[in-house]
């Protein structure tokens, strides 16, 4: 945006000697940031970062930004025009100008002035449009234009003898059409709010005024459309158009309603001022929903602790009232009266009442204080620590590649997991139709992610840390506040030909996490599990307390629902609430063997439904020679009987001390077999 010094200068009288660099510099520090500043014609211009006023509707012209100069200076700013009242014909229109409007249209008047005479504007009109960037059409499209960057409320001009009286609002209907200012015709649809005569629509609202019903030079009759809006509504119709304007923009930042008498005043002033002829036939006015004044109570004590600095009764007043506000003191105690101009969004609490005393006293007039530094011991976060220590096993020891997902889930992936959408939290406003229930499983959206990446890789491993929502209530802080339950999940997936050798693979790192990560034991076990779980091929996570997870192969209907349709997929999920990191642990030491052990391989046949925890702890009972037992390989097929399977496992058999003889090393194998058969059954492959 551009501003005129001379310009601002009709409201406020600056110093002569001012500098501009010091005026823009107190301008950045206290108001709006200015980029640069030239100098045309006699005059400097100022070019405003428009971001920079995004908040405040109140500077979108150049009255607002010279009542900011005024209590900067703390000078008199100067009244911009008389009451609209004076102005105006006392008489009612002899038809009407306003018809139906719309609730989105908040406040609509119309304007009616005869014997208009069309031309072009005075030179200082032009001249002041010139340097602001804005070019000259005719007399009355300047003075909205003028009156607009005076303001900072749009107005319209219509060519009355082209409208069929009365101006209204309404919604578009999907299909219709219309040819706007700039020569471009538009399709229209819902939500876009537009100005319409008794035939036809004549402008966009908020944005831009029809073609055939704009001011011409034969214009003798003029209607001055000037209304208020709501903003998103504006904003929503500029980006679905495409078309954004000067109007528009400042629509958008929800100008106050009675911000149309100053404009409407203004307006009718320069005409008499020059054209002392035309007259203001009749004026209409129907106002929805007004801009009422914001009230805050607040105190010197409040402002004074967030400030760190003494605060005068008058300081405060004085510079709150400079830019509008009414102030009434109780003691200490502030009651403030916002200005509507300053209400619709910008000042609405105590806080920014402190911004506002901040800015005008000056912030290198606050006194530095340092911040204070305090060296404490750091608290360990257990919880942190088992998190960090799980991540390090999954993807240093075990390869994986962290994802992050929505907290929603899609419903297919949803139904592919066996998950009931219908039990699932609903989002308030879902980004999707078949995306409002938030997850209450990583599992679906674990299935998606697979679905997706199987499109460029055959093999992989995945997996996600984060919050699910399976339903429920938790007592909150307060006895009668109940929070949503929100425990939080790991769930991992591993993609390839071979599921069981990518079952072994999962079980492998879940028997690791609870030494790696120092948790609570958690021990693995055939059990049942959730309709994703292949019932052939899954396994029962338990914690101190009971079930925190589930190991699986994914069954073919949930691959088929998720759209995957190659490879095999293991999958597993854990409550990590339910795994609490322990507080310290029992350590034991095993010393360093300093003498060769021996391996002893062994392979029987097992019932299928064996597990291997308890083929281990029979291999181990053989005795304390025996340091550890080691899973080598699994076998079903030919010559194993159906409902066998052939399991390999070695013995690393030692002693301290010495080395262990041949007989020995056999004895003990022969021992480790005699136990796998007296408590499993077990039978060897040659029976």
């Amino acid at each position: 945006m551009k501003l005129s010094l001379e310009w601002l200068r009709d409201y406020v009288d600056l110093p002569g000697d001012l500098p501009v660099a010091t005026l823009m510099h107190d301008l950045t520090m206290t108001t709006v940031e200015v980029e640069s500043a030239a100098a045309i014609d006699g005059d400097t211009v100022f070019e405003i970062d428009n971001k920079s006023l995004t908040n405040r509707p109140d500077l979108w012209g150049h009255y607002g930004i010279a009542r900011e100069l005024a209590a900067i200076y703390t000078l008199p700013l100067k009244p911009l025009v008389g009451p609209l009242s004076s102005l105006l014909p006392a008489r009612p229109p002899t038809a009407p100008l306003v018809g139906a409007i719309d609730p989105e249209c908040r406040r609509f008047t119309a304007t009616a002035f005869s014997n208009v005479r069309p031309g072009e504007s005075p030179a200082w009109l032009r001249a002041r449009l010139a340097r602001v960037g804005q070019s000259s059409i005719n007399l009355w499209v300047d003075l909205t234009n003028y009156v607009m960057l005076d303001t900072g409320q749009p107005l319209h001009a219509y060519d009355a003898k082209t409208l069929a009286l009365p101006l209204g609002t309404r919604m578009a209907r999907t299909g219709e059409r219309t040819r706007l200012l700039n020569g471009e015709e538009y399709e229209l649809g819902d939500g876009i709010l537009t100005i319409v005569d008794g035939r036809t629509i004549v402008g966009i609202a908020g944005v831009m005024g029809g073609h055939d019903s704009s001011v011409t030079a034969a214009t003798t009759e003029i209607v001055l459309e000037c209304a208020n809006f709501d903003p998103l509504t504006i904003r929503r119709a500029s980006r679905r158009l495409t078309l954004r304007t000067d109007a528009s923009s400042r629509f958008e930042k929800g100008i106050d309603t009675p911000r149309i008498d100053l404009a409407v005043a203004r307006f009718v002033s320069l005409v008499r001022e020059i054209q002392p002829d035309a007259a203001v036939d009749a004026v209409a006015d129907v106002c929805r929903a007004p801009t009422e004044p914001g009230r805050i109570t607040t105190s010197l004590d409040y402002l004074e602790s967030r400030l760190g600095a003494t605060l005068h009764e008058d300081e405060v007043t004085r510079g709150l009232e400079a830019l509008g506000f009414d102030v009434e003191m109780r003691g200490r105690e502030l009651d403030v009266t916002v200005p509507t101009w300053r209400a619709t969004g910008d000042v609405s609490g105590p806080h920014d009442l402190l911004e506002e005393i901040a800015r005008l006293k000056g912030y290198d007039n606050f006194a530095f204080v340092p911040a204070e530094v305090q060296l404490v011991k750091t608290t360990l976060d257990a919880r942190a620590q088992f998190e960090r220590r799980l991540r390090d096993l999954l993807t240093l020891t075990g390869g994986m590649y962290e994802v992050v997902t929505y907290p929603w889930a899609k419903r297919e992936f949803l139904d592919a997991a066996g998950g009931d959408a219908s039990r699932a939290p609903k989002l308030h406003v879902a980004p999707a139709p078949d995306q409002d229930t938030v997850r209450p499983s990583l599992i679906p959206n674990l299935l998606e992610a697979v679905a997706q990446n199987l499109g460029f890789f055959d093999t992989f491993r995945i997996f996600e840390l984060g919050r699910v929502f399976p339903g429920g209530a938790t007592p909150g802080d307060h006895p009668e506040e109940q929070l949503p339950v929100q425990p939080r999940h790991l769930a991992g997936a591993l993609a390839g030909p071979d599921a069981a050798a990518l079952f072994r693979e999962a079980q492998g790192l879940l028997e690791l996490l609870p030494r790696v990560t120092h948790g609570a034991p958690m021990t693995l076990q055939a059990a049942g599990g959730p309709p994703w779980a292949d019932a052939t091929a899954r396994i029962a996570l338990t914690g101190p307390d009971g079930p925190v997870g589930t190991l699986a192969v994914v069954t073919k209907r949930a691959r088929r629902r998720a759209g995957i349709k190659r490879g095999e997929l293991v999958m597993f999920e854990l409550d990590l609430d339910a795994l609490a990191p322990l507080p310290s642990r029992t350590n034991r030491f095993d010393p360093i063997a300093n003498y060769p052990q021996a391996d002893v391989d062994i392979s029987l046949l097992f019932d299928a439904a064996a597990p291997w925890q308890a083929i281990a702890a029979g291999a181990a009972s053989a005795g304390d020679e025996v340091r550890e037992v080691v899973f080598v390989d699994d076998y079903r097929g030919k010559g194993v009987p159906e409902g066998r399977k052939s399991i390999t496992l070695r013995l690393r058999i030692g002693v301290p001390g010495r080395t262990l003889r041949s007989e020995e090393i056999n004895a003990i194998g022969d021992r480790a077999r005699a136990a796998l058969r007296q408590r499993l059954g077990a039978e060897d492959r040659s029976a």
